[in-house]
């Protein structure tokens, strides 16, 4: 008789425990995705032949991964990679998170994210990066830090070179380079998000660890404490309590309330953070 490999498949899928169909495309090259501008798609051979990294995969199943973007007729116009999400359950599609036009509110007028390398995601809807930037008084100097992007929309720099870092009471110095684990799976492997027991770098609370070197030829182990940027206050929730917060130290022009890290406290500090408290966390 004729050897049936149809039957011979359904029977392996049977013994591997699940059913054909429950492999599911999220994203592939050439696919759209929101947030991108009109005439843009995913991935671009002049760039990868390979063009996604990650992927990584929280306990909600939203998944986050890296890809290159560029215009469907002119590959060559590629950019990023760039950070996007997409949710398992919804099947709304790829989102982008950061790059092009989803850039981390205190990046500072003129600087934007060209491309940005994910390395892990926690059940919080974050996803850490490590971006590159460019753009208005951008040097190598302060061009590199890391990213959290949030599932909501938000990005924000957790620490960046150029930057200065309080290594003791009134001693300040400037952050020379950024080391963090991007933890390995099996194979090609990809970003560990710390479900699977291996160590990680960013937890549920919004903490995350690296090591910062100084100007001064010294390191330091160091703890980042990332919160939505619409919790003013801090108490991990967004309520009116922020608004009227943030509205005190305006009013005062408190450094603090230098929303968009510009170093001044102006209209667009309020109308910025305005935004950010009515898109929610």
């Amino acid at each position: 008789l004729p050897f049936d490999h149809a039957r011979a498949d359904a029977i392996g899928h049977r013994l591997l425990g699940r059913a054909p169909q429950s492999l599911q495309l999220l994203a592939r090259e050439g696919s759209t995705a929101a947030g991108l501008p009109d005439g843009w798609t995913l991935g671009s051979a002049a760039i990868s032949n390979a063009p996604f990294s990650g992927p990584t995969i929280d306990n909600s199943g939203v998944v986050y991964f890296g890809a290159p973007a560029s215009l469907a007729l002119e590959p060559e116009s590629g950019a990023g990679p760039w950070l996007f999400s997409t949710d398992s359950h919804s099947l709304q599609g790829p989102r982008l998170l950061l790059g092009g036009m989803r850039q981390p509110i205190n990046v500072g007028t003129g600087a934007f994210v060209t491309s940005a390398e994910l390395i892990a995601s926690n059940d919080s809807g974050m996803v850490l990066s490590y971006a590159i930037l460019a753009g208005h008084r951008i040097t190598d100097s302060n061009n590199r830090g890391l990213v959290i992007s949030h599932v909501s929309g938000w990005n924000i720099f957790v620490a960046r070179t150029g930057e200065l870092f309080e290594v003791a009471p009134d001693d300040f110095r400037h952050i020379t380079d950024i080391h963090i684990e991007m933890f390995q799976g099996p194979g090609q492997g990809g970003p560990a998000g710390g479900h699977d027991g291996r160590p990680r770098v960013l937890n549920n609370a919004g903490q995350i660890t690296f090591v910062a070197d100084f100007d001064d030829g010294g390191s330091a182990v160091v703890l980042a404490q990332v919160y939505c940027p619409a919790d003013f206050n801090h108490d991990a929730s967004t309520d009116l309590f922020d608004y009227l917060d943030f509205v005190s130290a305006f009013s005062v022009a408190d450094p603090a309330a230098d929303f968009n890290f510009d170093g001044l406290v102006d209209f667009f500090d309020y109308l910025d953070f305005v935004r950010v408290l009515s898109e929610g966390c």
